[in-house]
Order: C-alpha cells, then structure tokens, then sequence
C-alpha cells in the first residue's frame, strides 16, 4: 500500500512540474503586429512544498520541488519519499520527472484565478501522459489541482483529469508549492 501511495504521489507531483513552467510572453511577427502566447512569467523559478506528512499515523514523509525552466515551457519535478517523519531517516524514493507545459486561455498576470493547464509528462514511466489540471499562482506561492489531499482519503479525491473533459476543477491546497 505504502509503495502505491508514493507512485501516485509522484505521479501527481510529476504533473505539477508540468503545470509550473507556463508563462505569458508577448512577441511580434515581421509585420510589427503583437501576438500574446501563454506564458506565466510568474511560474519560471523553483517551487517547494517543504517536508509533508501525509496524516498523524504516517510512518513516512515527502518533499516535493518543481524546477520550472525561464523557457516557461519546461519543468522538471522531484519527489522525495522519507522512511520518518520531518524528512528524515532514510530515502525511500527520489525521482525526477521531465514535464512540457501547456497553459490553456490567456494569462494576465495580475489575476488570481485559477487557469487551465495541460502537463504532459516528457520522461518516466508516464512518458506522454498528460493530466488536464489548472493552477493558481502569486509571488509566493504555487497550487495545482491535482495531487494527495490530507482532508479525505486518496480514494475519495478528486478523480478526473484524464482528458479534456474530465478536467480537474478545484485546487489542492494541501501540496502548497513555496518559492
């Protein structure tokens, strides 16, 4: 039970490192005219949860990082499973996963509502997956939709994201990604 946990645990977290590197850029073709391509400047940087206990009872802990890369396109994740509490003790897990991002809509980045993004996993076991997501980011902190909740039981979260349709439509705000 403990080893699914932590492979979904970094099968969420591999998505959110897709989901971190969109940006909003403007540029202009040879005529002069401004096209606006969605990029969130806003997510380039990284991005960690700190150390997380699952619940009181856990015999392990986790720390998860996003790298997302000043292309706003690329993102690398890594999860890190602990066999105890506080992030200590021996590693279990630690495995890094390549992500494209594809932010969906326009970006304005005075905004704080939530945007959809698209994570598609570019290395791993899930290479080519890709998770219909959304994000909600400000100068400090980083929430994707995805991922554990600690308020119910894995079982019993949101499932979705799977396609376009199915996109996931709340935030985690569990898995708080801090720059």
């Amino acid at each position: 039970m403990r080893k699914m946990m932590v492979a979904i645990w970094f099968l969420c977290g591999s998505f959110l490192v897709m989901a971190m590197s969109c940006g909003s850029a403007e540029s202009t073709d040879d005529g002069g005219t401004a096209t606006k391509t969605n990029k969130d400047s806003r997510l380039i940087g990284t991005w960690d949860t700190g150390c997380l206990t699952p619940d009181a009872n856990s015999p392990y802990s986790e720390k998860h990082t996003f790298v997302i890369m000043e292309d706003g396109e690329t993102a690398v994740k890594t999860d890190i499973t602990y066999d105890a509490v506080n992030c200590t003790g021996s590693v279990s897990l630690n495995q890094a996963t390549n992500f494209v991002l594809e932010i969906k809509g326009t970006v304005d980045e005075t905004a704080t509502a939530s945007l959809p993004i698209n994570l598609t996993a570019a290395s791993g076991t899930t290479s080519g997956s890709t998770i219909y997501d959304i994000y909600q980011v400000t100068a400090t902190t980083l929430l994707f939709g995805h991922g554990f909740r600690n308020t119910f039981s894995y079982a019993g979260a949101e499932s979705g994201g799977a396609t376009e349709a199915g996109r996931i439509s709340s935030l985690n705000e569990y898995l708080v990604y801090k720059k």
